[in-house]
């Protein structure tokens, strides 16, 4: 699922495995459907399986567009780690599949899971670089 963090920890880590210990459940959403909303309470981190969502943030009045990230990718991480709503609106680009885990269960398994913990911050670090 992490292919595109080739000869990486990320290639070989099974996430699958880690979020069989929470609750999660698969969603799909088709092309142009809203994930979550800014603004909406964080409910859920999302682990992207397959197609694109785009990243929208409303500045200066105006939705501006913070880009697009697809498979192998999450998104609602950085909310739910700093607060209580989403502070991007979120929408499929084409259709889209993500395993939606419920923020409750996420923090439970960050705080008892020293290899999940030591992985989300792993993927935390090459975001921040691949953005440089």
């Amino acid at each position: 699922m992490f292919e595109k963090y080739s000869d990486s920890f990320l290639k070989d880590f099974d996430i699958h495995k880690k979020l069989s210990e929470v609750a999660k459940k698969l969603v799909s959403f088709d092309k142009g459907t809203l994930i979550y909303s800014e603004h909406d309470p964080v409910r859920c981190v999302y682990f992207i399986l397959s197609g694109r969502v785009e990243m929208r943030k409303l500045i200066n009045e105006k939705n501006e567009s913070l880009g697009y990230i697809g498979a192998g990718d999450l998104i609602g991480l950085d909310d739910a780690l700093t607060g209580d709503h989403y502070s991007k609106t979120v929408y499929a680009t084409k259709r889209t599949e993500l395993i939606s885990v419920r923020k409750n269960d996420f923090m439970i398994l960050l705080s008892l899971d020293n290899d999940f913990r030591l992985w989300i911050l792993k993927y935390l670090c090459l975001r921040i670089t691949s953005r440089s």
